[in-house]
């Protein structure tokens, strides 16, 4: 009986639990969306499904591109995810990003968005990277745009 009261608390606990992204696996993991591998940790992103599921992807433009091609768009979707530039490896909500476009800024698949977790530091980046403020409406308008 103790047994079976320690599984259903198990699923308990599992039900509950609310989905969140996960640390992305450089040099291992593979674009949900060019399938190119993921490699460069300024620039990853996440979509994690209402399920807990994580699809992972090289950059912002390849996220949003892939938004952009679900049928339901964000249906089923918890949370969108990016990596901030600054901080490699750490990924920020997508929605409350600060993202810079700048020729200079070399992203994997070229729309040249970097994330920032603060307006202070996008705009601290913006003097060695000359560029223009965009949001996550932007980079969706603009990865539309791409190939």
């Amino acid at each position: 009986m103790r047994s079976i009261a320690l599984v259903l608390f198990a699923l308990f606990l599992t039900a509950c639990s609310k989905p969140s992204p996960q640390p992305l696996r450089y040099g291992h993991d593979q674009c949900a969306q060019c399938k190119m591998e993921i490699e460069d940790q300024k620039f990853g992103a996440e979509a994690v499904a209402n399920t807990g599921k994580v699809m992972v992807f090289d950059s912002p433009e390849c996220l949003a591109q892939w938004v952009l091609a679900r049928p339901g768009g964000m249906d089923g979707i918890h949370s969108l995810w990016v990596t901030d530039f600054i901080r490699p490896g750490t990924l920020i909500d997508a929605s409350q990003a600060f993202f810079l476009y700048s020729p200079m800024i070399k992203s994997p698949m070229g729309l040249n968005y970097a994330a920032f977790a603060t307006d202070e530091e996008r705009h601290r980046a913006q003097i060695s990277f000359t560029g223009e403020d965009r949001t996550w409406n932007d980079a969706m308008r603009d990865a539309g745009s791409l190939h």
